[in-house]
């Protein structure tokens, strides 16, 4: 005499499986169940909604639990963020800090040097400011 199957363990010609490896029966039954181990190795989980495996979590599945996909941001390596900006400052041409704080600056500390005010030209400044940001 042939031994009958528990519902839902057959597979029924022309349904889908929904992305699943087991039919839905089965896999809603063991769910469901309050037992010790929640999978095939004896440690005990929490039933929170992270993780791959088989577990808990309440939400459902199939064609209605369907969400937009978001693509989540790339991350960066560390220090690959600061690689690019390394090279995109030593690319430019342009000065990176202003000039009239830099003459400033140039000013404060040859008067803490000669305790004269000089007259500086702009060239010069310029020519210091240019080699202080190339060093």
């Amino acid at each position: 005499m042939a031994r009958a199957k528990p519902p839902g363990t057959a597979k029924r010609r022309g349904e889908p499986l929904l992305g699943r490896a087991r039919p839905r029966d089965e896999a809603e039954g063991r769910l469901s169940s309050n037992t010790a181990g929640s999978g095939s190795t004896g440690t005990s989980r929490s039933s929170g909604g992270g993780g791959g495996g088989g577990g808990g979590s309440d939400r459902p599945r199939g064609p209605t639990a369907a969400r937009p996909v978001v693509r989540r941001k790339r991350r960066m390596r560390p220090g690959e963020k600061a690689l690019r900006e390394i090279r995109q400052y030593q690319s430019s041409t342009s000065l990176l800090l202003r000039r009239l704080p830099f003459a400033r600056l140039v000013r404060e500390i040859q008067y803490g040097m000669t305790r004269q005010p000089y007259r500086w030209q702009g060239s010069a400044i310029l020519a210091l400011q240019e080699a202080a940001e190339a060093h």
